[in-house]
């Protein structure tokens, strides 16, 4: 019993030694927009229930290493979500040869958004996000050609996904929010016009 109190106080110590540090260094992956917050505590839960089954030697390691890992599956998801919004919009919604005027000029705009987004990236972000986006080159062909490291290559992609899906939720938040002004400014006439 005393040696589970101490196995367990070990963990809590180690966790709360480095609780601040283990913030900033998940923000190092999620950004700095994203509540590091919900990754430290599930990084605390997994070491906590890890040292219970076999006792962890180095908690603190085990810990970083732990909200890494779960830092980057995070980010793995938004990047695919990502990924499906734009494999959404890149190719006709029917399968017929001809795309009715409506759904040419929705492409259209979408490809405008999409290629907005792209362009509010920095530079070097951008070339990659491009690279990797539209011409599917493998992640070490990008880091090799920019003369990068495969890390750096990945947060790139990272922070061009994540800046590109803001951009493009903001940009259908914005227009969603002018259409509905319209419709009430549209009704607002049509009530005056019928008294």
């Amino acid at each position: 019993m005393a040696d589970e109190v101490e196995n367990n106080d070990s963990v809590f110590k180690a966790f709360n030694e480095c609780r601040t540090s283990l913030v900033r260094y998940i923000r190092k992956y999620v950004g700095k927009r994203d509540d590091p917050e919900d990754i430290m505590q599930e990084a605390f839960l997994r070491t906590f229930r890890a040292d219970k089954k076999t006792k962890i030697e180095f908690p603190k390691t085990y810990m970083y290493r732990t909200a890494k890992n779960l830092a980057i599956r995070e980010k793995t998801k938004m990047a695919a979500r990502l990924t499906e919004y734009i494999e959404d919009y890149s190719g006709p919604a029917f399968s017929t040869n001809e795309p009715s005027a409506f759904d040419a000029l929705v492409n259209k705009q979408n490809e405008q958004i999409l290629k907005s987004a792209i362009d509010a990236l920095p530079p070097q972000c951008r070339k990659v996000t491009v690279l990797r986006l539209i011409h599917g080159m493998p992640l070490k062909d990008i880091a090799q050609k920019m003369e990068i490291t495969l890390s750096t290559t990945e947060k790139h992609i990272a922070k061009g996904l994540e800046r590109c899906e803001t951009y493009i939720r903001l940009h259908s938040e914005a227009t969603e929010q002018k259409q509905v002004n319209l419709l009430e400014k549209n009704n607002t006439f049509g009530a005056s016009g019928n008294e």
